[in-house]
């Protein structure tokens, strides 16, 4: 289904909640699921990982470990930061 909406993308917008723990696994197989599409090949892909600044939040390298985007070589990828009314970023790869 998802595929009739890959055509002419230029990008991959993808949100993670930093804060919902038990929802990272499921994150990283639907993110990596994903990017196996053969119609999203080499698309750059842009990480958010959201509420990063609260305290039961996983850190940025957790978050980089759980999702495998080290593990991600066929792309640019580029993992920022959601802040209260500023983000940072840091490149994966």
């Amino acid at each position: 289904m998802w595929e009739r909406y890959f055509r002419g993308v230029s990008a991959i917008l993808y949100i993670v909640d930093a804060t919902d723990r038990d929802s990272v696994p499921i994150s990283r197989t639907e993110l990596h699921d994903l990017l196996e599409k053969p119609s999203l090949s080499v698309i750059p892909l842009l990480v958010l990982d959201n509420k990063i600044d609260k305290s039961k939040a996983l850190t940025k390298q957790a978050l980089v470990d759980q999702l495998g985007l080290d593990s991600i070589k066929d792309r640019n990828l580029l993992l920022h930061d959601l802040l209260q009314g500023f983000y940072k970023h840091r490149r994966c790869n």
